[in-house]
């Protein structure tokens, strides 16, 4: 901002200027753009079918995290030049833990989904589920 500007050379800021956006990771305007289309499309199907597809994709984000920080170790060791652990050791064992912590909420949830349809089976043309 020109702080010595005169109000016909002074501009406002521009709300839809997105030329320095990279990821989006900071940008409060793009996150909420992205929620409200993820709002939309979720409230179009059914909660434990949103579940599901939430605690999917979390863990499909976090193998592949994995994956990545496994390679990147046997790529390039565990210890650094100073002979410390290197930091994606401690990543590695937290998203290990993440994993274990996620199939497990998974394992709940499909023992929640399948005493519900034993207590309530579903009648379809054929007979019930």
């Amino acid at each position: 901002m020109n702080r010595r500007g005169t109000p016909c050379n002074l501009i406002p800021k521009h709300s839809a200027n997105r030329n320095a956006v990279k990821a989006g990771i900071y940008s409060t305007a793009l996150r909420e753009e992205r929620a409200q289309d993820l709002r939309r499309e979720l409230s179009a199907k059914p909660c434990g079918e949103v579940l599901s597809e939430i605690l999917l994709q979390e863990l499909a984000a976090m193998l592949v995290l994995r994956d990545a920080l496994d390679g990147f170790l046997a790529q390039h060791g565990v210890e650094s030049r100073q002979r410390g652990p290197l930091r994606q050791v401690d990543q590695r064992l937290s998203v290990e833990k993440k994993i274990e912590k996620l199939t497990d909420r998974m394992k709940e949830e499909l023992h929640k989904a399948m005493d519900s349809r034993a207590k309530y089976p579903m009648k379809t043309s054929t007979g019930f589920l």
